[in-house]
């Protein structure tokens, strides 16, 4: 055979194999993407043509989906990187509108916050002087003081044992259908309940004329 018949059918067989692969990748492509296949008889066709086997073909379409999947995740990449300045855009305006109300808001509050900052001062100072007044009040209210406290923890031990005694008055009423249950009984009860709540009456008017004394002392120790 000349050399240049051999020539021609290497050139030939490289063609025919060239487009027996390129067939081969078409059907891969195919399948890849999801569309209808050709009929059976086609595909072994192909497959023989590029010496390839249905393993071969599950292969190269696994491979091409990946593939595909790829591509879908990089132009999403793509995509969202191209979405960033306008996103960034966006905050840039929030955060100056953010940036304006801040000042203003600090703006607004600087006094407020500085005459807030002197009331609580003032009522520091307050407390200091009212505990100096304490202090330096005259010798003479110092026994007075101490008579209304103990008047007025006399009062308050008078108030607890009469609201006990209400308490134990009302027990004694006899139940209703009892045999203690008398004319005579409900009235002693009554009588007593009624003697206990005006016990407890007097009790609360001295602690309130306790609380009211030892207040007035405290003003006119102030005062003095």
């Amino acid at each position: 055979m000349a050399v240049s018949a051999v020539a021609k059918l290497i050139a030939d067989v490289r063609q025919n194999r060239e487009a027996d692969e390129k067939a081969f990748y078409e059907l891969v492509n195919t399948l890849a993407n999801g569309k209808k296949p050709p009929a059976a008889d086609a595909v072994r066709s192909i497959l023989a043509g590029a010496e390839k086997s249905l393993d071969d073909l599950e292969d190269e379409v696994s491979k091409s989906q990946r593939r595909v999947e790829l591509r879908a995740t990089i132009a999403a990449g793509e995509k969202a990187n191209d979405e960033i300045p306008a996103i960034k855009e966006q905050l840039d305006a929030i955060a100056a509108v953010l940036e304006t109300a801040q000042r203003s808001h600090d703006d607004a509050a600087k006094p407020l916050r500085i005459e807030l900052e002197a009331k609580r001062e003032a009522i520091s100072q307050a407390s200091m002087a009212e505990g100096e007044l304490h202090r330096t009040r005259p010798e003479r209210f110092d026994g007075m003081m101490q008579q209304a406290r103990v008047e007025l923890q006399v009062a308050a031990a008078e108030q607890k044992a009469a609201v006990k005694h209400l308490a134990e008055m009302k027990s004694r009423t006899p139940n209703a259908g009892t045999e203690e249950d008398t004319p005579l009984a409900r009235q002693e009860a009554a009588e007593g309940i009624a003697n206990a709540e005006r016990r407890l009456q007097d009790a609360e008017a001295a602690v309130s004329a306790a609380v009211a004394r030892e207040e007035q002392l405290v003003d006119e120790a102030r005062l003095a």
